[in-house]
């Protein structure tokens, strides 16, 4: 089931926070020993590669970010002017169907 609009986000960073222990526990201790196997079937392997090629999608929205400072300050600023930019595009769209 798709996630509503208005909560996407919210919904979605939860669920991620969860795979993203799975993997870790996949990716064990740093021998390269997994410390727990996780109990899945094929559409579930073929689920976790495609989120970690979604999660590189993203990553190359913000390409040359990790090199800043402080990344995920960087990461706020760069949303937040493009959720600006996207608000100012819909006032004017607006603006113009009156």
């Amino acid at each position: 089931m798709s996630n509503m609009s208005y909560c996407r986000f919210e919904n979605t960073a939860g669920d991620l926070d969860d795979c993203v222990e799975q993997l870790r526990a996949l990716f064990g201790d740093g021998e390269d020993r997994p410390t727990k196997i996780p109990a899945d079937n094929d559409r579930e392997r073929a689920a976790r590669v495609r989120l970690v090629e979604l999660c590189l999608d993203v990553a190359e929205l913000f390409d040359g970010v990790l090199d800043e400072a402080d990344p995920r300050a960087e990461i706020k600023r760069i949303i937040a002017e493009q959720e600006a930019a996207a608000a100012e595009l819909e006032d004017d769209e607006e603006g113009d169907e009156e």
